[in-house]
């Protein structure tokens, strides 16, 4: 199913998190100086304290570290590993230090927090390269970069991808394999145009340069 900018923003706020006001002990807790925070919230906390983990349950539980934050119905976090495993009819994690959209995914995330990589389904995003380009996998990986680069990279498979801003895109490029490296490239392969719900031309690979700047598309 395709969805426009529109439907990957709305997800976004719907998913959105309120978190509950600190007190004060809370909040003299999170300005304490060098310490990396890490918060959570759920309608129910289930804490393992010999397996150092913590699970999350109930809508828009979530989890965040630094500026990465996941959403989602379940959500188990371990402190050892900082590896978050998320599951949920519509997951967000959203990572604002590595200059992309949220990413949207239906199903489960297994997210590294430390590494800032992670393995998804059915996942949508969006990458900037003067104009927004939305993307979609079946099956995705992603890992970001906590250089000053800002750079992060982001491969799918059976996936499809539009620059179109409508609900329901007027064309996409349907691929069996994509590659997006931020604040650089944008590679599908091979590639089939739909103009709505029709194929009309077969292409061996798609290619966007996303540096700035003049350049071929």
């Amino acid at each position: 199913e395709s969805i426009g900018r529109g439907g990957l923003d709305s997800a976004s706020a719907r998913l959105e998190v309120k978190w509950a006001t600190p007190d004060s002990a809370m909040d003299a807790l999170l300005r304490r100086p060098g310490y990396n925070v890490t918060r959570y919230q759920g309608d129910v906390v289930i804490f393992k304290a010999l397996e150092h983990t913590m699970n999350l349950v109930g809508k828009r539980a979530a989890v965040q570290r630094d500026s990465a934050t996941l959403v989602g119905d379940t959500i188990q976090f371990n402190d050892s590993t900082n590896m978050v495993i998320a599951r949920g009819d519509t997951l967000l994690l959203r990572d604002p230090s590595q200059g992309q959209d949220d990413i949207i995914a239906l199903g489960s995330i297994r997210y590294d927090v430390n590494n800032r990589r992670g393995v998804v389904r059915n996942v949508t995003t969006a990458v900037e390269s003067g104009q927004r380009w939305i993307v979609h996998g079946n099956v995705a990986a992603f890992k970001g970069d906590s250089t000053d680069a800002g750079q992060s990279a982001f491969y799918a498979k059976d996936g499809w991808l539009t620059s179109c801003d409508e609900l329901e895109p007027h064309y996409h490029f349907a691929a069996k394999e994509l590659k997006l490296i931020s604040k650089n490239v944008m590679v599908a392969r091979p590639a089939v145009l739909y103009i709505a719900d029709i194929p009309v031309m077969w292409l061996p690979f798609v290619f966007q340069d996303m540096r700035a700047g003049r350049r071929s598309g």
